[in-house]
């Protein structure tokens, strides 16, 4: 049985690791296909864009109070259960606004909603600030122990997208919303770089960079998944 369960759990990873590797396969390619499209000369549809980003409205981050026009923020709890420990993700959120992505040439509306974000951990922290507290009691987050004896273990992160950052972006070019049609007093003006029926990612590194890490990531998963996956088919048909 014990030899079963090994089987199918060396096939799985295996499989997934593979997968990973061939999306990331696929992702790479697209960031080759595609050129990087200046601002001011955007066309509707799937488009790359690098830039700095151009607050309209920014907000504080709640833990690290950063001005940020996009924070993920989440909140982890160490547990231990007998000889089990591990942190248990307890809050995992989004808070954002719309920005502008600014070139050499001209700056274009960016919703980051249901973007997938490749961003740093700007930051991290288990302690308890007078801050954090009154985040934690405004949204009902206990972090007392049990009759309020001593304190949880808590660890709190943030991931953030800040004024004049660059970014890369691959999204969809598509009407803005907030402009009346033929008021724009550029072409860009009347654009909004938003999720579409295509793939939107954003992140703060820039093509060279992206492409490097996906190889290596490329690399890793194609190597460990074949392994894994031929050492599960070999142990299964020792089992037959």
């Amino acid at each position: 049985m014990k030899s079963i369960f090994i089987t199918i759990l060396l096939l799985v990873i295996g499989v997934f690791l593979l997968m990973i590797s061939y999306n990331k396969l696929k992702r790479k390619r697209l960031i080759e296909g595609l050129a990087t499209s200046k601002i001011r000369s955007l066309a509707m549809g799937l488009v790359e864009i690098f830039g700095k980003v151009e607050l309209i409205k920014k907000f504080s981050s709640p833990f690290s109070k950063t001005d940020c026009v996009y924070c993920r923020y989440t909140i982890e709890e160490y547990r231990q259960q007998g000889k089990s420990k591990s942190w248990v993700k307890i809050k995992d959120e989004i808070l954002k606004e719309n920005f502008y992505l600014k070139d050499s040439t001209g700056k274009v509306l960016v919703d980051p909603t249901k973007a997938e974000l490749d961003i740093p951990k700007n930051y991290e922290t288990n302690t308890l600030s007078p801050n954090i507290k009154k985040f934690l009691e405004a949204n009902n987050i206990k972090y007392t122990a049990f009759f309020g004896l001593g304190t949880k273990i808590l660890r709190f992160r943030e991931y953030l997208i800040k004024p004049n950052q660059e970014l890369f972006i691959i999204g969809t070019a598509d009407d803005n919303p907030y402009v009346e049609e033929g008021k724009g007093i550029k072409n860009e003006h009347d654009i909004m770089i938003q999720k579409g029926k295509e793939v939107y990612f954003i992140s703060d590194k820039d093509e060279k960079a992206l492409l490097k890490a996906h190889n290596w990531t490329i690399g890793v998963t194609l190597i460990l998944g074949i392994i894994l996956t031929v050492m599960g088919f070999a142990l299964g048909l020792q089992i037959v």
